[in-house]
């Protein structure tokens, strides 16, 4: 069974669809040995050390900071190998993101990780460094460390804590809070990398099924997940969801409330 599938036997009516947040589950991610805060530490001291050397780590500790970042976002969530992702260049089409910018940092972006300006500094650091024979400014290896810092507080919560478990309904299936008539219940399991959607009616299991990396829904739900906090980007996330899977529906009429 597809997304499209479940979506259409549910009867659900999109143009007044709901979102609502169930739980978030997570904690410790122990993945690499080195976590990017150890690398954000590493540019401080550094920075604080106020030589030729120590001004030049601490640029490339600070860029290391964010790399170990977005390695860390993206193998949490199953797509840090590019070859293993489906539909990756189509649902990156739906976004006006820089073209300079490295595919991780385009799907960070996409998936409402990191807000745009503070990935477009990230490639400015990067790009800094490419001036390698050079004596970095002490208020630009200043400002690299910030931005480090300010993009690992961006995503980390949403990397250790992801909102995993949540509903899609509609106004008239929805009674208060988590209790439905009708309902997706949809949960990401963090160890597997897949999304275990139910279709419940009266709280009685009538269709199930996983999706996966294979799916044209995964990275789309993943942006949701990822958005549960914004009702504007899970509007958009909701929209894009369903153009990706080929849904009838026209985008305009589609509309999600966040509760």
């Amino acid at each position: 069974m597809t997304f499209l599938e479940i979506l259409n036997k549910s009867k659900l009516d999109l143009t007044n669809a709901i979102l609502v947040a169930d739980a978030s589950m997570g904690g410790h991610y122990d993945e690499f040995d080195f976590k990017p805060k150890d690398f954000l530490r590493f540019a401080k001291e550094d920075l604080a050390n106020q030589t030729n050397k120590g001004l030049i780590n601490s640029l490339t500790n600070s860029k290391r900071a964010i790399d170990c970042q977005v390695d860390e976002a993206l193998s949490r969530f199953g797509v840090h190998d590019k070859d293993e992702i489906q539909c990756l260049t189509n649902f990156l089409n739906y976004f006006d993101i820089e073209e300079e910018l490295t595919w991780k940092l385009k799907l960070i972006q996409a998936l409402n990780l990191a807000p745009s300006l503070l990935v477009s500094q990230t490639r400015t650091l990067r790009n800094k460094l490419e001036h390698e024979y050079r004596k970095p400014p002490n208020e630009e290896v200043e400002n690299a460390a910030d931005i480090a810092e300010l993009f690992i507080k961006a995503i980390s919560h949403k990397v250790l804590f992801p909102e995993t478990d949540f509903f899609i309904s509609d106004k008239d299936n929805h009674k208060k809070g988590t209790s439905f008539t009708k309902v997706l219940s949809i949960k990401f399991k963090l160890k597997k990398h897949e999304f275990n959607i139910i279709l419940k009616q009266n709280n009685d299991p009538k269709e199930k099924m996983t999706l996966g990396k294979e799916s044209s829904a995964y990275l789309g739900l993943l942006r949701l997940m990822n958005s549960i906090d914004d009702e504007f980007e899970a509007m958009k996330s909701y929209k894009i969801i369903l153009d990706m899977i080929g849904h009838s529906m026209p985008n305009d009429k589609a509309k999600l409330k966040h509760y």
